[in-house]
C-alpha cells in the first residue's frame, strides 16, 4: 500500500463528500448534519469498493468471469484463453490492493459518526 493510493482515495473521498455537502446544505439541516451525511456517503462508498475487490482478491467471482469469458470465445469463436486453472494463476498475478479504499472508507464513516454525535449535543 503506496502512499499514493490513500491520497488518491481521499481525494475521492473529499471530492465526493463535497457534492453530497453541497446538496445536503440546501435542504434546511444543520452544519453538522450535513457533514455527517456528506462522510457517510463517501465513507460507504469508498468502503464498499474496498470490499468488492477483498472478494476479488480472494477468487469470489473468478469462475463468473471464466464462464462469460469461455462463452464469447465459443459465441465469436475465438482462440481459447486456457483452463481455469491457469485463468486464476493469471489473474492472481494483477490483483489490486483494497487497503487503501478500506482503511479510508472506515475514518470516513467514524467521521460521520463524530459529527453525528456532535449535531445530536447541540
Amino acid at each position: 500500500m503506496r502512499a499514493y493510493d490513500i491520497l488518491k482515495c481521499v481525494f475521492s473521498g473529499l471530492l465526493l463528500a463535497l457534492i453530497v455537502f453541497i446538496i445536503q446544505k440546501d435542504r434546511g439541516f444543520g452544519l453538522f448534519h450535513c457533514l455527517s451525511d456528506a462522510c457517510f456517503s463517501s465513507g460507504v462508498m469508498l468502503a464498499g469498493a474496498g470490499g468488492l475487490l477483498f472478494a476479488a482478491s480472494k477468487g469470489v467471482f473468478d469462475l463468473m468471469f471464466y464462464s462469460v469469458n469461455s462463452l464469447f470465445t465459443v459465441t465469436f469463436r475465438r482462440e481459447r484463453s486456457g483452463s481455469f486453472a491457469e485463468y486464476t494463476a493469471e489473474k492472481q498475478e494483477k490483483r489490486k490492493d483494497f487497503r487503501a479504499l478500506l482503511i479510508t472508507g472506515a475514518v470516513f464513516i467514524l467521521l460521520s459518526v463524530i459529527f453525528l454525535m456532535i449535531d445530536g449535543a447541540s
